[in-house]
């Protein structure tokens, strides 16, 4: 399975730089070098969108990265949707923006690249996890307690500031991250090896503690 950086090296090894890979993903070049330095990870469509780009579908390892997950994805909206009762015009009213019929038929066929955005308002649409998306496992477990979670926080706010007790905002932070992971471990346990299921998921975590701080 390979991680963001194998695959990045992968485009090394075929010469691609940095500057193309930005243009690939519309990223500043600061941002390919945060890739590089494991300052962050590469998102499902970013993934899947070097793959193609770069022509990757002829290296079998990074096509099972992120062509694969798209394929599960595709096929999770289409079991679910059926599951649900839905038709494709059904679906494409519920969700928030509406959408046509034909994007949804292009999304359960692989055609479109599945974004973090995408994720959510289909998940949203189909009244379920964003991650069941991905796992295709129903999710129904109430994660940390807030006493335990703020209490962990708290002890790795101190480990990392190596100064006394962090700032409350700081404390709450990492209790939401820490209830996210302990809630998607506990669900989905094969997110704990693989790094395929865990990463869209902690994008998602991401983006959501970004929005509840204001995007900071």
């Amino acid at each position: 399975m390979l991680t963001t950086s194998e695959l990045l090296f992968r485009l090394r090894e075929r010469g691609v730089r940095n500057i193309e890979i930005a243009r690939a993903l519309n990223l500043a070049d600061s941002r390919v070098v945060e890739l590089y330095a494991g300052k962050r990870s590469l998102k499902l469509d970013e993934a899947a969108c070097l793959v193609e780009t770069f022509g990757l579908e002829d290296d079998p390892p990074a096509a099972r990265t992120a062509v694969r997950l798209s394929d599960r994805v595709a096929a999770n909206i289409q079991r679910l949707r059926e599951a649900s009762g839905l038709s494709r015009p059904q679906l494409a009213e519920r969700c928030r923006p509406t959408t046509s019929p034909q994007q949804i038929e292009r999304l359960e066929k692989g055609e479109r690249r599945m974004s973090l955005d995408w994720l959510e308002r289909i998940a949203h649409a189909l009244n379920v996890d964003p991650m069941e998306l991905v796992t295709g496992t129903p999710t129904d477990w109430s994660g940390l307690s807030r006493e335990v979670a703020t209490e962990v926080a708290l002890a790795l706010g101190v480990i990392g500031s190596g100064r006394g007790r962090p700032e409350e905002a700081t404390v709450n932070r990492f209790r939401l991250v820490l209830s996210g992971l302990a809630d998607l471990f506990s669900r989905h346990p094969e997110a704990c090896h693989n790094i395929e299921v865990a990463r869209p998921a902690i994008d998602l975590l991401t983006r959501q503690n970004e929005q509840a701080n204001g995007g900071s």
